[in-house]
């Protein structure tokens, strides 16, 4: 392979998601999604994010369709991944506790959504290998011919 990029699993992806802790949160209702920065960490296959600065209303009647998206672009083999499904808000007093502790401080107690997946698409950077500059057929100790008499 020439470099490129690598499809992941749905536990590749999980995996990576719950090696960082930022991303960006998109709750799509009509025709504009609202797209935010988040954190979040990852629980038994699901994803709980924190809605700094995002209004909790639109998870209080019903689930809401959001998309997730997060990477690393500056490690040696970049990767993103985006997980679509619906989100509920936290509403149990110790879940959004324990879950709030896990996650960085922000000061205030903010409300908190969990995204259970339904798809969870994944791609990582495959770099190019190097080409060799030998001529084909020739191994590295093998003398190259002399130009005058054409052997080596």
């Amino acid at each position: 392979m020439n470099g490129g990029l690598r499809a992941l699993s749905r536990y590749e992806c999980l995996s990576l998601l719950g090696a960082v802790t930022g991303g960006r949160l998109a709750v799509l209702a009509g025709d504009v999604p609202a797209m935010r920065p988040a954190e979040h960490l990852t629980n038994l296959g699901d994803l709980v994010v924190r809605l700094d600065r995002l209004d909790a209303a639109a998870f209080r009647s019903r689930p809401a369709r959001v998309l997730y998206a997060a990477g690393d672009q500056a490690c040696a083999k970049p990767w993103a991944v985006m997980v679509t499904g619906h989100a509920t808000l936290i509403d149990d007093p110790q879940e959004s506790e324990l879950f709030g502790a896990l996650l960085s401080p922000v000061g205030t107690a903010a409300p908190l959504i969990r995204v259970r997946p339904a798809h969870i698409r994944g791609v990582r950077v495959v770099p190019p290998r190097h080409r060799s500059t030998r001529p084909p057929g020739r191994t590295s100790g093998s003398p190259l011919p002399d130009a005058a008499t054409g052997r080596g």
